[in-house]
């Protein structure tokens, strides 16, 4: 598209118009003494029930699983360097640069592999660099298993 071009100054715009109303304004003035009393809600909480301490031992029951879990290997493998400051976290991205750190529970998070023989080479990477590291496996529920208490 071609750009036309002119010497000619723009307009100044046009000044503002007032507005002014027949009417005054009207003006906002302190609410009046009602005569409606504000109403007053006093709240309490619920009273608890004292539980009874157990003196005796329960008697014995039977636990019954259905669809029990086989026993199973680790489903990954989580490298974590114990620490969670961010001097120590500026190291461990040397070696894994999408390391964070997990606040709940102090570490940092180093990497996920599929196979122990993985993450023992990221462990042994991150001791070679002096940083303390160990491998986590993380095992993931696949199947649900229900569990009934079947009292005698």
């Amino acid at each position: 598209m071609a750009q036309v071009t002119s010497n000619r100054e723009l307009p100044p715009p046009p000044a503002p118009k007032m507005v002014t109303s027949e009417s005054p304004v009207n003006q906002i003035t302190p609410a009046e003494e009602s005569s409606t009393p504000i109403k007053e809600y006093t709240f309490s909480a619920p009273q608890t029930i004292p539980t009874k301490p157990l003196t005796e031992d329960p008697a014995p029951s039977e636990i019954k699983t259905i669809n029990p879990q086989p026993t199973q290997n680790p489903n990954f493998y989580r490298v974590e360097v114990t620490g969670k400051n961010h001097s120590l976290l500026s190291q461990v991205k040397t070696i894994e640069p999408m390391a964070f750190i997990r606040q709940s529970e102090g570490v940092i998070h180093a990497g996920v592999f599929q196979h122990s023989q993985q993450a023992e080479a990221r462990v042994q990477e991150l001791k070679n660099q002096g940083l303390p590291a160990t491998v986590v496996p993380v095992y993931q529920q696949t199947r649900t298993s229900l569990s009934v208490e079947v009292k005698p």
